[in-house]
């Protein structure tokens, strides 16, 4: 630790590790990890003796007597321990770790959530084709993860995922290499803090597959044990490792009722075809990289020798097709136990709602306490019901679990985001882009982060850096183009529209024809946007029929419903937006049309107000059933007073969904509110915001986008800024000189402009 810049948050590593700091300080502690290679690296080291610690009855019965006996932790009271100061936290946690030192043991939590006693943790190395150095067949990597999901089935084993094994490997330079020495199979081990390595070769292909295995102390590497199966003539990989997993079992000794434990075949389990379970592995690993396009045709390709391999149904239902689903549900009871808490998580949210998909996988996280992809699930729905604390917490329990889970620092840079936590967002991403700096997303994620916060020329540079490394990656392409778009280079941003309309994935071409309608929008070409919006309909259903459920054909519709509201054709806005509803409701049944509050919207600013406010009453009803937050409603309630010209209350509803939301449709109303109701200094400093925001939801709601201008001329001419209201009216009229309709704030803008002009700056904002 001497080598660390910051010593005094070094030094907080190991009361942060153990729990025993405030909250500001644990926040800081994490930020100074991102950044700090040699922290980072102690983290790794010391992470898992502070799992035993936090675990250990004993150990934790011990501590608690050595509490009482530190004066310093004795005269805290219990206010005091919630924010705890850094000497009695140093102090208990040296004691702590002299116990742990003292009193050798291991701890795992078993099924019933008790700390149970198991033998090992173990890590499984990619086995070492022998026969076949270039492992054509695969096999090496086939047997590798297969004897990971079957011995991950027992609940008195910890074993190494696949994934973190890949991500050890990378760290450590090494990515890719699916032969292992014993040093780095250590190294790994070490990182890891398992206590077994399991080191496999495949000696011999045909005429039967021959393995061998050994069980290895990570610590001195002594051979504990070594196992051989030879096939049967016709006997495959799957059986191989089915016999293997026993003998390994076996001579890890574990309880007499590990005996017990359901054990079924591997490929019951997985998949009985090679090739489908190879490709399903693919499938995976660009899934990992939020390469969604190649990952798709990956789980295809998979399922074109396997149509029962329910997990690629599984992530096919969230990259194109929703209703695959329930193909997953049909033959999930060809999975293993965690992948079948994952479907029915998927169902659920299909089905029940995001509240009852959370209650889903949390039971899963009861039975597997250390699966990552579960822990960021729930991270990922808290996040969405707007429990952000719960968000991040769940985030961090992914980092105790893997200190290299990326998924986690992309989760953290957005929730850091949302709540107004630049700095803490940026260095998450950029946690991130260290672990890893040769794929996209992340260097896409801090391109948002950038754009999000004003640091525009950043975000070029960072989005371009994610296409340098994957030019075709639609996200990207997506921002970037949002980001000229916004800049007035109508070019560029149709180049980029463009390329992802004629992009060879269906999925993406769907995406691109919405995008297409963006710049005539933002030109004041509403007609034309709206015949942009339809005849990307019309081409989606050309190239398939069933584009009538598809959601982001259903979002073309969304659109179309503004720009008819704009037009002053309230029948048709409302047509719209139902069928936009409707394909909602088809593709999440159990999301009731969560975005009603938008709907609400709609009646309310065509004049529905009663049928806004009953609305409302189902609304509230049906977010009750899901758990959702009350800021929809409060949105809601908010764009109702509005409506109603009832500005104060406007404000009040407004103010409490923006600090939920924070986003464009939501502060865009609350400045409206705030200049409605005389409060220019709010009004201006939430446009001057948002204008300084470039977002996906600030293009999305084009017309109020290009509308900001205008609003915040009137609030600087409200409030005698003339020069600054010159400038906002010039753009304002700039953007939409070429509408296609009349708009009655271009009249008057113009008006205001002719009368302004020479006025000169007049005194401060109030």
């Amino acid at each position: 630790m001497s080598s660390c810049g910051n010593k005094e948050l070094a030094q907080k590593l190991y009361a942060y590790e153990l729990g025993l700091l405030a909250e500001d300080e644990q926040r800081e502690v994490e930020i100074h990890l991102y950044k700090c290679d040699v922290c980072f690296r102690s983290y790794l080291r010391f992470k898992e003796s502070a799992g035993l610690l936090r675990n250990d009855p004993d150990i934790q019965d011990d501590i608690r007597q050595l509490a009482q006996e530190l004066p310093e932790f004795r005269r805290q009271t219990a206010g005091d321990r919630r924010r705890r100061t850094l000497v009695p936290a140093i102090v208990f946690a040296a004691a702590a770790v002299l116990l742990l030192l003292l009193k050798p043991w291991r701890i795992d939590i078993g099924p019933t959530q008790e700390a149970t006693a198991v033998e090992s943790y173990v890590a499984i190395m990619y086995f070492d084709n022998v026969a076949d150095k270039t492992d054509s067949l695969h096999l090496g990597e086939i047997a590798t993860n297969l004897l990971i999901t079957d011995l991950s089935e027992s609940s008195y084993l910890r074993v190494l995922s696949g994934q973190r094994l890949y991500d050890l490997l990378k760290l450590l330079g090494r990515e890719g290499q699916k032969s292992v020495s014993r040093e780095t199979a250590g190294e790994i081990a070490d990182s890891a803090g398992a206590d077994v390595l399991l080191l496999g070769n495949i000696l011999q292909v045909e005429p039967t597959l021959v393995v061998t295995t050994e069980l290895v102390d990570a610590r001195d590497g002594r051979v504990l044990a070594a196992q051989q199966v030879m096939g049967n003539p016709g006997e495959n990989i799957f059986s191989i490792v089915d016999r293997l997993s026993t003998l390994v079992k076996q001579d890890l000794a574990l309880p007499a009722a590990a005996g017990q434990e359901p054990d079924p075949l591997i490929a019951d389990i997985t998949s009985h075809s090679p090739a489908a379970y190879l490709a399903y592995l693919r499938g995976k690993d660009l899934l990992n990289k939020l390469y969604h396009v190649e990952a798709g045709e990956a789980f295809q390709e998979a399922l074109s020798h396997d149509s029962t391999l329910a997990m690629a149904y599984y992530y096919l239902a969230g990259i194109i097709d929703r209703d695959l689903i329930t193909k997953a549900v049909r033959y999930s009871a060809h999975v293993s136990t965690r992948d079948q808490y994952l479907i029915n998580c998927n169902n659920t949210l299909y089905m029940q709602g995001m509240g009852a998909a959370l209650a889903e996988i949390e039971r899963g996280i009861e039975r597997f306490p250390d699966d990552k992809e579960m822990l960021a699930l729930a991270a990922g729905y808290c996040n969405r019901l707007q429990k952000y604390e719960a968000a991040i917490d769940y985030n961090r329990r992914v980092l105790q679990v893997d200190p290299l889970y990326k998924t986690a620092y992309n989760n953290l840079a957005y929730i850091y985001n949302t709540l107004g936590e630049y700095e803490a967002a940026i260095d998450a991403t950029n946690a991130y882009i260290r672990l890893a700096p040769d794929e996209a997303n992340p260097y896409d994620t801090r391109g948002e982060i950038y754009a999000n916060n004003g640091r525009i020329d950043l975000a070029v540079a960072s989005y371009r850096q994610a296409l340098k490394i994957k030019p075709d990656f639609r996200e990207s392409r997506t921002m970037l183009g949002d980001i000229y778009l916004l800049q007035g280079d109508y070019d560029e941003a149709g180049r980029l529209f463009h390329s992802i309309a004629e992009d060879k994935d269906y999925e993406t071409r769907v995406m691109g024809r919405m995008y297409l309608a963006k710049i005539p929008t933002f030109q004041g070409k509403f007609q034309e946007a709206l015949r942009v919006l339809e005849e990307g309909i019309a081409r989606d259903l050309e190239e398939n029929p069933n584009s009538t459920r598809h959601v982001d054909t259903g979002f073309k519709h969304f659109a179309m419903a503004w720009l008819y509201l704009e037009l002053g054709e309230y029948e048709a806005a409302i047509r719209e937006f139902h069928t936009h509803m409707e394909i909602y409701r088809e593709a999440y049944p159990g999301l009731g049309n969560h975005d009603r509050h938008e709907y609400i919207q709609l009646l309310a600013e065509t004049g529905r107000i009663q049928l806004a406010e009953q609305t409302l009453v189902e609304y509230a009803d049906d977010l009750g059933r899901m758990e959702y937050p009350e800021s929809y409603l409060e949105y809601a309630r908010g764009c109702i007073a509005f409506a109603k010209k009832d500005y104060p209350a406007a404000v009040d509803h407004l103010a409490v969904a923006a600090r939920a939301f924070n986003n464009f449709p939501t502060r865009f109303l609350l400045a409206r509110a705030y200049q409605e109701t005389g409060r220019l200094s709010d009004a201006v400093g939430e446009f001057e915001r948002l204008l300084n925001r470039y977002s996906i939801l600030r293009v999305a709601w084009a017309i109020r986008s290009v509308k900001m201008h205008y609003y915040l001329g009137l609030a600087y001419e409200q409030s005698r800024w003339y020069d600054k209201a010159v400038a906002q009216y010039a753009i304002f009229l700039d953007l939409w000189k070429d509408a296609d309709h009349p708009i009655p704030e271009l009249a008057d803008a113009a008006d205001r402009l002719q009368r302004l002009r020479g006025q000169g700056e007049g005194s401060a904002l109030p």
